[in-house]
């Protein structure tokens, strides 16, 4: 994950690999030197998502997005086989669209029917349990600390 190397080298003062790791055991992520060192080459080519977040955490980004699907990448893999522009990836990481498959699989002109679609699905759930949770409230149903 080259992206880490140039986000930790970005900070000022540049960030060494025994000072990113030291961040991250801060943080409860009990990395080493090597850890970061075998991240940013490749070697390591995997990241739990507690490391994920921690990372996004302790390098201040806006978002762990900017680790997942970097700005400077024209195209990101979002599994073995399958390549997409940066941007939709990043797109449906934000929840701006809806299922990926199907937004690339359509012709520009409708991906904004998509888009709108998805969002009104969206909108309709978070709806649905804001009812539920009022109707909860009201009946005294809701555990302590849940609401």
């Amino acid at each position: 994950m080259a992206e880490v190397k140039r986000l930790r080298l970005a900070k000022t003062p540049q960030w060494s690999a025994e000072r990113l790791a030291a961040e991250m055991a801060a943080a409860g992520v009990p990395w080493t030197r090597d850890a970061v060192v075998n991240l940013e080459t490749g070697r390591r080519k995997r990241l739990a998502a507690h490391e994920l977040l921690a990372l996004a955490y302790v390098l201040g980004l806006a978002s762990p997005v900017e680790l997942l699907a970097p700005a400077t990448a024209p195209k990101i893999p979002v599994t073995p086989s399958v390549d997409v522009a940066t941007l939709d990836a990043r797109a449906w990481c934000w929840g701006q669209i809806g299922p990926l498959a199907e937004w690339l699989a359509a012709e520009p002109y409708e991906r904004e029917a998509i888009r709108l679609r998805w969002v009104q699905t969206e909108e309709q759930a978070v709806l649905s349990a804001q009812s539920r949770l009022r109707a909860a409230r009201s009946a005294g149903t809701v555990p302590d600390g849940q609401d």
